[in-house]
């Protein structure tokens, strides 16, 4: 197991999130390890046997943050705490072909999906905003790449 500060101690219930996330990836496409942990997260993040560290709830004064709680070498998947203070957005951008799944897990979050348009190093790139959804504690969503 390899982790910033990792220890059950650190992160009350690591072992069970570690346990159910890779049983939800391991030896799975990537469209089913998804799927996988579109189903567990919701419920770990209910889980009171689980608690983030004090670290992984801390804003930055400038832009969201991100604190990265547990990585597995084995199945390949990282688990990273985002912080957005009241106001704060991330920059329009994309996943570079790899899946993600995120859930809430305090307070609410407004995403919003853009649709490409123009791809073009030279003329430029052209995106149309698309549907927005809005998500609170225990919610989840994600990005299977195609």
């Amino acid at each position: 197991m390899a982790m910033i500060n990792g220890t059950d101690h650190i992160l009350p219930g690591l072992h069970k999130l570690v346990q159910v996330l890779d049983t939800a990836v391991a030896n799975r496409s990537p469209a089913h390890a998804y799927a996988g942990v579109c189903t567990a997260l919701p419920l770990l993040v209910g889980d009171a046997q689980i608690q983030l560290p004090a670290f992984a709830w801390r804003p930055h004064p400038e832009h969201y943050a991100r604190h990265e709680l547990y990585c597995s070498r084995e199945h390949g998947y990282c688990v990273v705490a985002m912080v957005w203070a009241p106001g704060q957005a991330t920059p329009l951008h994309d996943h570079d072909g790899s899946w993600c799944v995120e859930a809430v897990w305090s307070g609410q979050l407004e995403v919003t999906y853009w649709h490409l348009l123009q791809a073009d190093d030279d003329t430029g790139w052209r995106f149309a905003q698309g549907a927005r959804q809005h998500q609170r504690a225990g919610d989840c969503s994600g990005l299977l790449a195609s």
